[in-house]
């Protein structure tokens, strides 16, 4: 996974956290974030090629073109599932996978990111 990205992620994770919680997040809470890890612009094409296989099954089965109709609406909604939904893992998921230097700084980047969350809310 690109570092920027999952940085984004992290920040992005840690702010709608800091809000549904309203309080800053803890170095345990930070780990339990759920982080996603498709891009999204493969989830589009998932979904849209999931759209595509379902509309080819429907299709099929109107015109009863073959058994094979099964198969494209199953693989079509799996694969709009994964569009919509994507993938997500937790932030101590991600970290057991990544450099050593790299695994200490999300945790403490999502608790900055929710202290100043904090902070904005605060002024407001």
């Amino acid at each position: 996974m690109n570092p920027h990205r999952l940085e984004k992620q992290v920040t992005l994770a840690a702010k709608r956290a800091t809000k549904k919680s309203n309080h800053a997040l803890t170095h345990e809470e930070a780990l339990r974030l759920q982080i996603q890890i498709v891009p999204t612009w493969l989830r589009w094409t998932m979904g849209i090629v999931g759209i595509v296989a379902i509309l080819t099954a429907i299709q099929g089965w109107l015109f009863e073109t073959g058994g094979a109709n099964f198969f494209f609406g199953l693989g079509g909604l799996l694969l709009l599932c994964f569009g919509v939904f994507g993938i997500r893992r937790t932030l101590s998921a991600i970290a057991e996978g990544i450099s050593s230097q790299y695994i200490v700084d999300l945790p403490a980047l999502a608790i900055e990111v929710s202290l100043s969350v904090i902070t904005s809310l605060g002024s407001d």
